[in-house]
């Protein structure tokens, strides 16, 4: 982070998940490759906060929104675009079913009106898009901004197929077909290091994907950044809740665990490449978000 911005001028900010899953810095990485700078580290849970002392702060609010409906919505300072977002519409406690789900307690009077105000808001997938819809604010499809990201050219290309995130069975039948054992990760991360060096591990996992032969997951933020990335990807969904997931069963390769465990998906020693209609959605997105901050210098 910049630590001599001034205050007064216009800044950026970078939103920080603070979770536990690598996926949500590789949205941040996503996001960060657009900005002249990070000045402000925007903790997504805090964001009604007001950020610093500075004013104001514009940053790319892409990403899940959110464990904490009480901090919505944003702080005034807090110019947003907001593109490839996604609204939960899953309870957080089964345990606690009369808690209503966080996009219905986001989107209250007031938080509809700051949507309205800040949109057009580009949505991750379409549940997302018909919900904001339903409460009259402008809404499009934009597809999430992983898509965006860039070939890695100079990566090493280890040629292993990577296995994110798989049940032991899955990785069992990946390694029945590859001529050597998956290298197996996750996106998982319960340490407790700071936001750079989660980073800075989401990074490294974007690496290996990059030189990867092919890449067999269930984690959307490893699908999706596969596309980009031009790596060979099957998607093998863990979970039921598809109207989150809907882009990456929409754009990459996928098949359901029953299906892999009895053969289906590709040969991962001889992947198929990656359809590319995702093209037109990672254009789309590099365009509205590149506006937005040449936007922001003409108001330095």
């Amino acid at each position: 982070m910049a630590p001599d911005a001034a205050a007064g001028v216009m800044q950026f900010g970078l939103i920080d998940a603070e979770s536990t899953n690598l996926g949500d810095e590789i949205q941040a990485i996503a996001a960060r490759q657009f900005l002249p700078r990070v000045d402000r580290r925007l903790p997504r849970e805090a964001l009604d906060r007001e950020p610093g002392d500075t004013s104001p702060v514009m940053t790319i609010m892409n990403g899940w929104y959110m464990a904490n409906p009480k901090a919505w919505p944003p702080h005034p300072k807090i110019l947003p675009l907001l593109v490839s977002v996604h609204l939960t519409q899953h309870r957080a406690s089964r345990k606690r079913f009369w808690i209503a789900p966080a996009s219905r307690r986001m989107l209250t009077t007031a938080g509809v009106e700051w949507l309205k105000a800040h949109g057009p808001v580009g949505a991750r997938d379409h549940a997302t898009r018909r919900l904001l819809e339903s409460h009259g604010i402008e809404s499009h499809y934009s597809g999430c901004l992983t898509l965006t990201l860039p070939a890695r050219l100079d990566v090493q290309m280890h040629g292993r197929v990577v296995a994110c995130d798989l049940p032991p069975a899955l990785v069992g039948e990946l390694a029945r077909r590859t001529n050597r054992p998956p290298l197996v990760v996750s996106h998982t991360d319960t340490t407790t290091s700071g936001f750079a060096a989660r980073l800075d591990r989401a990074d490294a996992l974007l690496d290996l994907y990059a030189g990867a032969r092919a890449v067999v997951t269930s984690r959307l933020h490893c699908a999706l950044p596969c596309l980009a990335l031009g790596t060979p990807v099957l998607f093998v969904p863990a979970h039921r809740d598809r109207y989150r997931l809907q882009p990456a069963l929409e754009l990459a390769a996928s098949t359901s665990q029953r299906a892999f465990l009895k053969g289906g998906g590709f040969d991962p020693e001889m992947p198929p490449p990656n359809p590319d209609d995702f093209a037109s959605l990672a254009e789309a997105l590099r365009r509205r978000v590149r506006d937005f901050v040449l936007l922001a210098g003409r108001a330095q």
